[in-house]
C-alpha cells in the first residue's frame, strides 16, 4: 500500500486527492472515519481493494456529510452528527454507544453518552419523565358542564342561509350580488380575427363585468358599515317614526357617501326637527295659556289620556295632578316670607291655589280695610276650609282684621 494513502488526511478524497473542503457534500466510511469519498468518486463506484473485508460504496457503511454544518446545542457537535446520533439511537437503542460511535465520525463512546444524557436526557426544557413503579388507576374525573348549543351533528349551519354564508375574513358572500356575473366573461377570449363590432362587444362585456364587480364591494361595504349581515334595518339614531321614515330616505345615499358623514348629517337632521317640535310646542302652549314649561309637560301627558272628549285614563289622570301639585309645593317663589313657607307646608296646600286665594283676600281686604272670615268665605265658598286656615294665619300676621 502506498504510505501517502496510510497517512491520508479525511478532508482529501481518498481515490482523486481532491480537497473536500469547498465541495457541498462527499461521503465518510463509517468502518474508518479518515476515508472520504468525493461524490463522483463515489458515483464511479472504485472499490477499495487496498483494504480487506471493506464493504463496496453502495453499502450502508457510508454517510453523507454536508460542507458546513451548524452546531444546535454545542460547539463540538454540528447538525449533522445530532441526525446521526439520533439516527442511531433509534436503530440501535440507548447504550450501544461503541456501535453508535463506529457511525459518528470524531466522536468516541464516552463523548456520545455524555452528550445524549446531558442534552436529550437531562433537559431543562424537555426532562425524561418519571415513571412511577407502579401503575395507578386514576380517580374519576368530573364530566365537563352540559354546553348549550347542541353536539349532534348537523349537516350544515341553520343561520348561515340567512346571511348567504357570509366570510368576514374575505369580505365575501356564498351567493354575491348578480351570482352569475362571471358568465359574461367566462371562455372570452381576443384574437387577431376580431372585427370591429365582435371587438367591441367583448370590451362592452367586460366593462359590465367590472361594473357588477364594483357593485358587490360597494353593496358588501354598506352592509358591514351599518351591520346589516345580522339586522335587517339600519339603526340611525331615529326614535319617532318621522325620524325613522327619514332615516330610510337617507339610507338610499349609503353607497355614495361616506358613512361618518352621512351619519352626522341625519344626526343633524335629528335634532332640527327636535327643535321645530319643541317650537310648535311652545306656540300650542302659548295659545293655551300655558305659563310654563312643567305646565306645558302636564298638557301633553292629558292630552294623551283624553279620548272622544273624555278622561278614559282616570288613573293616569291624577297621577299626573299629583305630580304637578308636589312640585308645586316643592317649588316657592321667592316674594313669599319663611312663616309663609312653613304655612304652606303644614296644611299642605298647593302654592299656586295659595297665591290665587292670598290675591283675592288681600284685595278684598284693602277695598275696605276690613273683611271678615265669612266674607271670606263667601268669596269662593268650594275652598272654605282652606280660605278659614288661610284668613286666620292672615290675621295673626295683622295683614286683616
Amino acid at each position: 500500500m502506498d504510505k501517502k494513502k496510510q497517512t491520508h488526511d479525511y478532508m482529501h478524497c481518498f481515490h482523486c486527492r481532491k480537497n473536500l473542503t469547498d465541495e457541498d457534500c462527499h461521503m465518510v466510511f463509517m468502518q474508518d472515519k479518515k476515508i472520504s469519498v468525493c461524490l463522483d468518486c463515489f458515483s464511479a463506484k472504485y472499490p477499495l481493494t487496498e483494504f480487506k473485508d471493506r464493504p463496496r460504496q453502495n453499502s450502508i457503511a457510508y454517510v453523507a456529510v454536508n460542507k458546513e454544518t451548524t452546531n444546535v446545542f454545542t460547539k463540538d457537535w454540528d447538525l449533522n452528527d445530532e441526525a446521526l446520533l439520533l439516527g442511531c439511537i433509534n436503530s440501535l437503542g440507548v447504550g450501544n454507544w461503541n456501535d453508535i460511535a463506529k457511525r459518528i465520525p470524531n466522536h468516541d463512546p464516552v463523548d456520545i453518552q455524555t452528550h445524549y444524557t446531558n442534552i436529550y436526557l437531562k433537559s431543562k426544557t424537555a426532562p425524561l419523565a418519571i415513571f412511577p413503579d407502579e401503575d395507578k388507576i386514576p380517580e374519576t374525573f368530573p364530566k365537563p358542564p352540559v354546553p348549550e348549543y347542541t353536539t349532534e351533528a348537523q349537516s350544515s349551519n341553520p343561520e348561515l342561509p340567512n346571511h348567504n354564508r357570509y366570510m368576514p375574513k374575505r369580505h365575501e358572500f356564498g351567493e354575491e350580488f348578480i351570482d352569475n356575473a362571471e358568465e359574461l366573461v367566462s371562455g372570452l377570449t381576443f384574437s387577431y380575427s376580431d372585427d370591429k363590432n365582435s371587438f367591441k362587444k367583448k370590451i362592452n362585456q367586460l366593462n359590465l363585468y367590472n361594473n357588477h364587480l364594483e357593485e358587490r364591494v360597494i353593496r358588501t361595504k354598506v352592509l358591514e358599515d351599518f351591520q346589516l349581515i345580522e339586522n335587517n334595518t339600519p339603526n340611525l339614531g331615529g326614535m319617532t317614526e318621522s325620524q325613522m321614515a327619514k332615516d330610510k330616505t337617507m339610507f338610499l345615499f349609503a353607497p355614495y357617501l361616506d358613512k361618518k358623514y352621512l351619519k352626522d348629517n341625519i344626526n343633524k337632521m335629528h335634532q332640527s326637527e327636535a327643535i321645530f317640535s319643541q317650537i310648535q310646542n311652545c306656540h300650542k302652549y302659548l295659545a293655551e295659556g300655558v305659563k310654563t314649561f312643567q305646565e306645558g309637560k302636564l298638557v301633553d301627558n292629558l292630552e294623551k289620556c283624553v279620548h272622544n272628549g273624555e278622561i278614559s285614563e282616570v288613573e293616569i289622570w291624577n297621577h299626573y295632578i299629583s305630580l304637578l301639585e308636589q312640585r308645586q309645593v316643592d317649588t316657592f317663589p321667592d316674594d313669599l316670607s319663611n312663616d309663609e313657607h312653613q304655612f304652606i307646608e303644614t296644611n299642605r296646600i298647593p302654592i299656586p291655589k295659595y297665591m290665587a286665594l292670598k290675591d283675592l283676600i288681600i284685595r278684598e281686604f284693602s277695598v275696605d280695610q276690613n273683611l271678615t272670615l265669612k266674607d271670606a268665605i263667601a268669596l269662593s265658598p268650594e275652598y272654605e276650609e282652606d280660605i278659614k286656615n288661610i284668613y286666620e294665619f292672615f290675621k295673626d300676621q295683622g295683614w286683616v282684621y
